[in-house]
């Protein structure tokens, strides 16, 4: 009812080769019988029938990571949306490389779990920060066909770059109030958001700002007038990476007015105490 061939005049005794293709969804269980016609015996079907079961491919599908993802520490890769529909997978195979060819690959995992754990910060095939890497999920079905799919990911354990642009080292303070700005620079899945802080004696939170251009307004209102202050920033990256700190220091804080006195001119002289 699927498909059928016609051989043509076979002499007898003579065996006849054929091949059937069955496309599309039509997969399970099917017969296979023959029927011949003789000029003296009529229209005949085979007595023996063959039973053969036609398998699909598995389909291999990533839940997790998604194309185009950027992946830091240890993740959790999951192929739980793989399916087979005329069967069950019995393996996993997860793989990394730096292109698409595959011909320098490392096995991450290989085995019946559908999650697969990885440590990015140990593999050696993708470069940090870099688009050009490459996962493949091989799943295998209980009749041991495969099939395969590839996503383009990328690695970032590495926290962005970040500069403090004001105040300058040796800064010296005249009022309650002093903007620290700075600048942050991520090459890989991007700056998210930059941290304040400032030391006098010990280090103490500001806050933060997640909008360029990033600053800060410091209130030093509560800060007795004094030498050695410094400020630092460091920002990190949407993955949670951060990057090291900037810092500027010997910072002075110096509100109090100048007082002058002026003593009376003796003679020719004018004496001045500052």
């Amino acid at each position: 009812d699927v498909d059928s061939i016609n051989l043509g005049n076979v002499a007898a005794g003579v065996s006849e080769n054929t091949t059937f293709n069955i496309t599309g969804l039509n997969y399970g269980d099917y017969v296979i019988s023959c029927n011949a016609t003789s000029t003296n015996a009529g229209n005949v079907t085979s007595e023996k029938t063959l039973a053969i079961n036609i398998n699909t491919f598995p389909h291999a599908l990533f839940t997790y990571p998604n194309q185009g993802e950027w992946l830091h520490g240890t993740e959790i890769l999951n192929a739980s949306s793989s399916y087979d529909v005329d069967g069950n997978i019995i393996n996993y195979k997860f793989e990394i490389d730096n292109n698409t060819d595959f011909s320098s690959s490392s096995v991450i995992c290989d085995s019946s779990s559908e999650t697969c754990s990885f440590d990015t910060t140990l593999q050696t095939q993708c470069e940090e920060e870099s688009t050009t890497c490459y996962l493949r999920l091989e799943v295998t079905d209980d009749d041991s066909t495969t099939n395969s799919t590839i996503i383009q990911i990328g690695i970032d354990n590495t926290g962005p770059l970040t500069f403090l642009d004001l105040p300058h080292n040796d800064t010296y303070i005249i009022s309650e109030s002093q903007l620290i700005n700075a600048s942050a620079l991520d090459s890989g899945s991007g700056v998210e958001c930059v941290e304040f802080e400032f030391y006098n004696g010990t280090w103490n939170y500001l806050g933060i700002d997640c909008t360029e251009p990033y600053e800060w307004n410091w209130d030093l209102s509560e800060i007795p007038d004094q030498q050695g202050l410094e400020v630092r920033v460091r920002a990190n990256d949407s993955e949670g990476n951060f990057g090291s700190y900037d810092i500027h220091g010997n910072l002075t804080h110096d509100t109090t007015s100048v007082s002058y006195t002026h003593l009376r001119a003796h003679e020719t002289s004018l004496h001045l105490v500052c």
